[in-house]
């Protein structure tokens, strides 16, 4: 009986993932990584410690790996979650602002999605860190602009190239790593689109970053932008127990939320304008937004965003330790 043997995983005929399976432990040789008895370790045998979110080891370029997602394999939601992961992580490598995917592995009755490592973790607890620590100031329009255009770059890609709806976009899942890159994360509920103008149906998704019909990553994006422009969610409510049906009661008897009075310029008004527009057929599709002028001014490049982490990391250190 052989020692090892090789694995192929393919999906859709699109592309593949090739590991490799021994008596006591699964290799995973492009991520250079090892999972065993111990956990997981490089391929050198060095432990590589980590969590359900995210695993840290000073020895890991940023880049390589590695993150886990773990999905419980006997709930059926779950499940469906895993495929629409997978679908998209397997075919959608050739896009650079969507995470990275290395392989699949069973453990426990869980299926463990080994994923690109991203150390300055989600664009949530960023927000959280800069609005908590009052360093407001380091929020401006060009860091705003590169964040939302390499959103959008994902999203023309999952839209256009794939045919789907991400459906639960959210400061959460947007991861972002030392080397100044932008990702996009967890599609596991996102809806294949049936042509351009598809309604995904079903009520899924982070119910604060609904729009009005349900089915928008336009609008969340939009929210996505007035939470990084004013530290809040225009819709954040003291009750936490509302129900679905009265918060989108609430937005849809709300105005739409506008930045009128914040400091930014005209332009990104009129963008945040255009994807918070209550009438669907009045926001711009994820490609036209790309050409904006708001994006054309004032996006930078991954060095812009480097500089920027290590000026957030900074005034973040010299506060906390005050």
């Amino acid at each position: 009986m052989q020692d090892e043997f090789d694995i192929e995983v393919n999906f859709e005929q699109n592309s593949s993932m090739t590991f490799e399976i021994g008596h006591n432990s699964v290799r995973f040789p492009k991520a250079g990584i090892k999972i065993n008895n111990e956990g997981l370790t490089t391929t050198n045998g060095e432990q590589i410690q980590n969590t359900q979110e995210s695993i840290t080891h000073q020895q890991i370029k940023v880049g390589d790996v590695i993150g886990q997602g773990i999905i419980n394999v006997f709930d059926k939601d779950k499940r469906h979650q895993m495929l629409n992961d997978l679908s998209t992580l397997l075919n959608g490598c050739e896009c650079e602002q969507l995470i990275k995917f290395y392989g699949a592995y069973y453990e426990e009755g869980t299926i463990r999605l080994v994923l690109e490592y991203m150390d300055q973790g989600s664009l949530r607890s960023i927000i959280q860190q800069i609005y908590k620590h009052n360093l407001s100031e380091l929020i401006n329009e060009q860091i705003i602009a590169t964040i939302t255009y390499n959103i959008l770059m994902g999203l023309q890609y999952l839209h256009q190239q794939k045919h789907q709806l991400h459906r639960d976009i959210k400061p959460e899942n947007i991861l972002i790593n030392s080397l100044g890159q932008i990702k996009l994360t967890d599609f596991g509920i996102s809806k294949q689109l049936e042509n351009t103008i598809a309604i995904a149906r079903t009520f899924v998704g982070t119910l604060m970053y609904m729009s009005p019909e349900r089915t928008e990553d336009i609008w969340s994006l939009g929210l996505i932008i007035y939470e990084m422009a004013t530290g809040k969610h225009p819709y954040s409510v003291s009750n936490k127990q509302m129900t679905y049906i009265q918060m989108i009661q609430n937005i849809l008897k709300s105005d739409s939320p506008k930045l009128d009075n914040y400091p930014y310029s005209l332009e990104m008004r009129d963008f945040v304008n255009i994807c918070l527009n209550k009438d669907q057929n009045k926001r711009l599709d994820a490609q036209t937004l790309l050409q904006h002028n708001w994006i054309k001014k004032n996006a930078q490049n991954g060095q812009y965003v480097q500089m920027w982490i290590m000026q957030k990391d900074q005034k973040l250190q010299q506060v906390q330790q005050q």
